[in-house]
């Protein structure tokens, strides 16, 4: 009756596609707990009382798994986002499907149900595999990379906790891919198969409306007195699931194109502009992530003095790097009230900004963009300012005197401090790409502006 030995119960399970979809569970269940272990430490005190605290990791994620791992894949974003739209749009089309399952007629037989569920995952064995390459594909990358289909900020704690799974340390793969398999189709909740708590649950109504002292003895409940109920059962967890794994790739997508657009606002003309305007006009100081200068000085100085001032430039472009990222605005007058004051021969002033920071230091393009951007000053003539963007470096910024020594600087602030490399080091140990996170914080300035973006003017600003 419960077919847990049943051959064709078996054998649709542990096939293609039904076991694809327990294949690609699996695999996310599995990385769920990496990612778990990565974020959380457990400490036991004397008293024997078990602490559970946030790891550096976890600082770091925020309870945000998909943005932190938009932000880990920064380098092939565009790649993410295609696989991450082809997978919902493959859920999507199983997710309607698994719908129409829950309109008809209910099979007489459990095994007709499975069959049910079978037969409409073999209809849709393109999306079903499709899925699994997804979830496969995020695996190959970090072992971590498929729980950021399986996050608390989407299914909530119950639907997590009723498709987790800790094996015992005797079930073999087979077992283990089974058990995953009924819990993606809607076969099992939690540790017993959706018909075996139905019958249960069936089984306790019928008792609670039976007088005790006229009956004992077992309860038989036949099947087709729930057929109804476990084929609901069964469609509406199949199309939770599905629609939970759909939401968590919308998510994602929705996180890539919040990054795709602060690293966008990089080259948009109108944002910088507005930037400036709030700058110039507010009266704001320097802050964390970002710097004015009225020109750079190593522009102007020759000899020795001349390197010593590239020396400087590069350190604090390395300090952004090695902090949170920030940029430069060249043209603007360093203290209050500031005055738009432009950049007389912009495209040799770019390259020398290139030629030091890649000669001085381990940074280079993508992790640093300069641009020329148009702005109006006091009396409306328009002049060439710069933009020097640096991305928060994956890995350790230093830079290198004439003598051959070397430097670690970092933000402090609106200013610049020496470190050393295994602190600032031990600060990106869980960060992969360039992270442009920093532009929030821009665009949240720029916003303030009373002017905005439609302060531009069509200029032809560009990035170098």
């Amino acid at each position: 009756m419960l077919l847990d030995e049943d051959a064709a119960y078996d054998a649709m399970l542990r096939e293609p596609p039904l076991g694809q979809l327990g294949e690609a569970h699996l695999l996310i269940i599995r990385s769920a707990r990496k990612m778990d272990a990565a974020l959380y430490d457990q400490t036991s005190d004397e008293s024997g009382f078990t602490r559970t605290r946030r790891t550096d990791f976890g600082r770091l994620v925020a309870g945000d798994e998909i943005a932190w791992w938009v932000r880990e894949s920064m380098a092939d974003l565009d790649v993410l986002k295609i696989k991450a739209a082809e997978a919902r749009e493959a859920l999507q089309k199983l997710l309607e499907d698994a719908r129409n399952l829950q309109s008809k007629d209910a099979p007489t037989t459990y095994l007709g149900l499975v069959e049910s569920v079978f037969q409409l995952c073999e209809s849709n064995a393109a999306q079903v595999s499709r899925f699994l390459d997804f979830v496969t594909w995020l695996d190959q990358r970090d072992d971590r990379g498929p729980s950021i289909l399986f996050t608390y900020k989407i299914w909530g704690s119950t639907r997590l906790a009723d498709r987790e799974f800790h094996a015992e340390p005797e079930m073999g793969e087979a077992d283990q891919l089974r058990i995953c398999t009924e819990w993606a189709t809607g076969l099992r909740i939690r540790s017993s198969t959706t018909l075996r708590r139905v019958i249960l649950d069936v089984s306790a109504e019928i008792a609670d409306a039976m007088d005790p002292e006229s009956y004992s003895g077992p309860i038989h409940v036949p099947y087709h007195r729930v057929s109804h109920r476990v084929a609901n059962a069964v469609s509406n967890n199949f199309v939770t699931y599905l629609e939970l794994l759909r939401n968590s790739c919308r998510d994602l997508e929705i996180e890539i194109d919040k990054a795709e657009t602060l690293v966008a606002l990089f080259d948009n003309e109108a944002f910088w502009q507005a930037f400036v305007n709030e700058v110039v006009t507010s009266g704001r100081t320097e802050e964390t992530w970002w710097d004015v200068k009225q020109a750079l000085a190593m522009w102007h100085a020759t000899g020795n003095a001349k390197r010593l001032e590239e020396q400087d430039f590069c350190e604090r472009v390395a300090a952004f790097a090695n902090t949170e990222g920030g940029i430069f605005v060249v043209g603007v007058s360093d203290t209050p009230p500031r005055r738009v004051l432009g950049v007389q021969d912009v495209e040799n002033r770019i390259k020398h900004i290139y030629n030091s920071v890649l000669s001085r230091s381990d940074l280079a393009p993508p992790g640093i963009k300069v641009r020329e951007v148009l702005l109006d000053d006091r009396v409306g003539l328009t002049r060439s300012c710069l933009v020097v963007g640096i991305a928060k470096s994956p890995t350790v910024v230093s830079v290198k005197d004439e003598a051959g020594r070397l430097s670690y600087p970092v933000r402090r602030g609106p200013g610049m401090v020496r470190s050393d490399p295994d602190s600032i080091r031990q600060s990106k140990q869980f960060q992969k790409g360039y992270d442009w996170e920093f532009m929030d914080h821009i665009r949240e300035t720029a916003r303030a502006s009373g002017d905005g973006p439609a302060r531009s003017s069509g200029g032809t600003g560009r990035a170098r």
